[in-house]
């Protein structure tokens, strides 16, 4: 970072390394350049002798040589609580769920690469999000909505179990095993260490644990690739010590940078000694200089850098086209999905039968579906059931909806109803029962509504998703248009070559 620039918050004094949240800290010092990167996700490290990256990211690790991983989820908005525990805001929500996913297929990648992924043991943070999924009652100004809320924690993001969790601290660990690699590390910090947590020793090398060595809280995950995943109590670091404010900014003291870089030095010698698969004594800080380097070694290094390179490249094309998978998959939904998936899944199947179709929220409603065409304007709603048909209640809710919708004074006709259901989700299309009950199909009937059973969409969807059918199409909505109480039957798509109108 340049001279005297500002931080972008200011730090207690003697709080956890990880949680200087968003605190990036100039230097008036020279900072020691390390010959391999270091990323650390979620943690400022003295300073700044590490990559910082923010745990709310997309990053990809591939370019680090050395990760340190600190799951925490500060960075999300929490403004109540739910059921004692805080809850991430609505908008916020879905960000951390897919954060967590996106840290634990990184740090899984990164292990399989044959990297080294220090993870520190912080006290988990455990909270509710917003799942995106609504239910209701009553009509107009007496409807209540209700949100659907579930319980997650930051350790989703770490492709460990740990388990017997318990999210207590303490100072005195004991070392239950030869640390090898880790010695040199824990010679160092160790005494500044103090464990957040402390888990069952199951799945792991258990190499730190409690003062009478009942539990773990600390211990080493081998892949068979040679890379490896560290779980370290964290260090714990006096920021007002290190650092120093001038006006408005604050810097790192010398004693900082250098406690920073040594913390790092340690880390990288013993991921060098972990990627070697020996016990062997890690390189001393002085014995990696370029003074002792070896004429082979640093070509042989300028190779693998090419590959990293090379790796980095690959990885992201892999993503973007993952990305075009999920896209182009989503129409599978149809199939065994519900909620929102199953929603979009309909909305877009709806779109390639010629459709306009949107989702409807506004101050007092809340739709899962609104589609016109030049047949008509069309209300739906979207249910999936793991093991049942759907019942009276689902058709209750869409009869609601049709009265709250012809209501709104920009519209001057009843929508035609549409029930789409995915009853039975989780088995095989044709190893499903009834998809909607006795009486979900009488109401249906008084109230002239279609019933589509999402897997029956499918096959029209994807026929249309390759084929620019017009005329089939047009089939397919008039087919929904004309079910008064009865299940939609989609007529079949025409076979290349086969002559003759739909």
């Amino acid at each position: 970072m340049g001279e005297n620039s500002p931080i972008l918050s200011r730090t207690k004094a003697k709080s956890s390394a990880h949680s200087a949240k968003g605190v990036t800290c100039a230097t008036r010092e020279k900072v020691i350049l390390m010959p391999q990167r270091v990323f650390s996700v979620g943690q400022i490290v003295p300073g700044d002798a590490a990559k910082y990256i923010a745990f709310r990211s997309d990053r990809s690790l591939f370019d680090a040589d050395v990760i340190i991983f600190t799951p925490s989820i500060g960075e999300y908005k929490c403004r109540e609580y739910y059921a004692g525990k805080p809850l991430i805001s609505e908008n916020d929500s879905q960000a951390v769920i897919r954060d967590c996913a996106h840290w634990r297929r990184e740090i899984e990648t990164a292990v399989d690469a044959s990297k080294v992924v220090f993870v520190m043991l912080v006290k988990p943070a455990e909270v509710y999000y917003d799942t995106g999924q609504r239910t209701f009652s009553g009509t107009g100004r007496s409807r209540v909505t209700t949100k659907h809320m579930e319980e997650t924690t930051s350790y989703e993001s770490v492709p460990f179990s740990f388990p017997g969790l318990v999210p207590r601290g303490g100072a005195s660990i004991s070392v239950l095993a030869e640390l090898g690699p880790l010695a040199a590390y824990w010679s160092e910090f160790g005494s500044s260490s103090e464990y957040e947590l402390y888990f069952d020793p199951t799945g792991l090398d258990a190499l730190l644990g409690t003062k009478n060595r009942e539990k773990v809280v600390g211990g080493l995950v081998r892949s068979k690739g040679g890379g490896a995943l560290v779980l370290l109590p964290p260090v714990k670091w006096d920021f007002d010590a290190l650092t120093y404010a001038r006006g408005d900014s604050t810097f790192w003291r010398k004693k900082g940078i250098v406690l920073g870089n040594r913390f790092i030095a340690a880390l990288l010698a013993a991921s060098d000694a972990l990627r070697r698969e020996g016990k062997r004594t890690p390189v001393p800080e002085w014995a990696a200089s370029q003074e002792y380097s070896l004429p082979n070694e640093v070509r042989i290094r300028a190779d693998v850098a090419q590959v990293d390179s090379d790796i980095t490249a690959l990885t992201e094309r892999r993503q973007q086209l993952m990305r075009e998978v999920d896209e182009a998959a989503e129409l599978r939904a149809l199939l065994y999905e519900t909620g929102r998936p199953l929603e979009g899944a309909v909305l877009k199947a709806l779109r390639l039968l010629g459709f306009t179709a949107g989702r409807y929220r506004d101050g007092e409603s809340e739709f899962d579906a609104i589609f016109t065409s030049p047949e008509g304007r069309f209300l739906g709603e979207a249910e999936g059931k793991d093991s049942r048909a759907l019942n009276i209640d689902k058709m209750s809710q869409l009869e609601r909806n049709l009265q709250e919708d012809f209501s709104k004074e920009n519209v001057k006709a009843f929508a035609k109803g549409v029930l789409f259901g995915n009853a039975f989700r989780l088995e095989a299309p044709p190893k499903r029962g009834a998809a909607f009950t006795d009486k979900c199909v009488t109401a249906a009937k008084r109230l002239g509504v279609a019933l589509v059973r999402t897997p029956d969409l499918f096959e029209p969807a994807r026929h249309l998703s390759e084929h620019s059918e017009a005329s089939y199409a047009t089939a397919c909505r008039k087919a929904i248009l004309d079910a008064q109480g009865t299940i939609v039957e989609f007529p079949k798509p025409r076979i290349s070559g086969e002559s003759g109108d739909i």
